[in-house]
């Protein structure tokens, strides 16, 4: 059961730009507190991309608009931080 992952949305009651930069900000919140709680999290574009998918899921909580879908659990494996290029190695001389 540990590594059984939460399929999770957020919805918003408007479709705005403003209630867009909250679900993100929102969605980012949960990312920073899932990693803190050593659980990964993987979001879900393509259900918003098929507008069918997106409908039904709105019809979950009438009124309201999809803007993030995710997935939350344990990673079977701990991603290790991908190498950096140094900065002088990306700056234009």
């Amino acid at each position: 059961m540990n590594s059984t992952p939460v399929l999770g949305f957020i919805f918003t009651e408007k479709n705005d730009l403003e209630a867009q930069i909250r679900a993100g900000q929102a969605f980012e919140r949960l990312w920073l507190e899932a990693v803190a709680m050593n659980l990964s999290i993987h979001p879900i574009r393509q259900v918003l991309e098929v507008p069918e998918t997106k409908a039904k899921l709105e019809e979950l909580l009438p009124g309201s608009y999809l803007q993030q879908a995710f997935l939350l659990g344990f990673a079977k494996t701990v991603a290790k931080p991908t190498p950096r290029r140094p900065l002088e190695g990306a700056l234009a001389k």
